[in-house]
């Protein structure tokens, strides 16, 4: 996915980094708090099932309940303290967490 020196490389152009789950860079959909460390989100539109072992349809999902996410924003003073490689999101997202950094969800704002 992505390697901490690419994050700060980033980041130190323009102050924060966002990407997609894929490592794809992106411009942030919105405003972040300094510091911070973002998930922007989707909720799903298409209905959700539980599925058994056995292939059948055990009950429905929430739809409120599940997200969906879309654009990850990194801070530049977050970025400077990550080291290594990510070779998933959870890899980053719990790198993350270990600088004691709590993680702010927004919603994405709507297309215009």
């Amino acid at each position: 996915m992505l390697t901490a020196s690419d994050l700060a490389q980033k980041a130190s152009v323009g102050g924060n980094v966002a990407f997609t789950p894929q490592g794809v860079f992106v411009d942030p959909p919105g405003p972040v708090s300094a510091g911070s460390a973002t998930l922007f989100v989707s909720t799903p539109s298409d209905a959700l099932k539980v599925v058994s072992d056995e292939g059948f349809v055990a009950s429905s999902v929430d739809r409120d309940q599940v997200w969906s996410v879309e654009v990850i924003v990194l801070s530049e003073k977050i970025t400077g303290g990550l080291a290594g490689d990510f070779s998933t999101v959870d890899d980053l997202y719990e790198a993350v967490e270990e600088l004691g950094v709590s993680w702010t969800v927004s919603l994405m704002p709507a297309a215009p």
